[in-house]
């Protein structure tokens, strides 16, 4: 997956800077840097899912809210993406960079911030469900005594 990523990433930063040989290691280098922006990301994207729950009875509402949310995210990611870009290329056009990832990487990072919500999502029904069959085993405990002494 590393190979494919690096070969579809590599062009987009190579248009924005003319000069910028083809080099592989550098590619891996801008892979690697958009999942290190992911996982900085991901805390986040966690704290708004555990703050913005998606229910049935708001489905609307929750819909524009993680649509819009979704592409704030999005474009959080290239813009963290080119200034981490542009560190590692040097002196370049920061409008390119930005409209090259934006073009390329948009729709994708919508997806993969739908991706790390429903993991978000699983923790935290994976929570609730710990606690509800904690619950439930403290309750059949206090059926199990008796509560009048005989």
């Amino acid at each position: 997956m590393e190979v494919v990523a690096s070969k579809q990433d590599f062009p987009i930063y190579r248009r924005s800077r003319s000069n910028l040989c083809e080099s592989p290691r550098l590619s891996r280098g801008f892979t690697y840097g958009n999942y290190a922006t992911w996982a900085a990301l991901t805390p986040l994207i966690f704290g708004f899912v555990k703050r913005f729950p998606f229910e049935r009875a708001r489905w609307l509402r929750g819909s524009l809210i993680y649509g819009a949310a979704s592409v704030f995210f999005a474009v959080m990611h290239v813009f963290v993406a080119a200034t981490l870009a542009g560190f590692i290329l040097g002196p370049t056009s920061p409008i390119a960079l930005v409209s090259n990832l934006a073009m390329a990487n948009l729709h994708l990072n919508v997806i993969i911030f739908g991706g790390v919500a429903g993991a978000g999502y699983a923790i935290e029904y994976y929570r609730l469900y710990q606690e509800r069959r904690l619950r439930a085993a403290d309750l059949e405990a206090l059926l199990a005594k008796p509560s009048v002494p005989m």
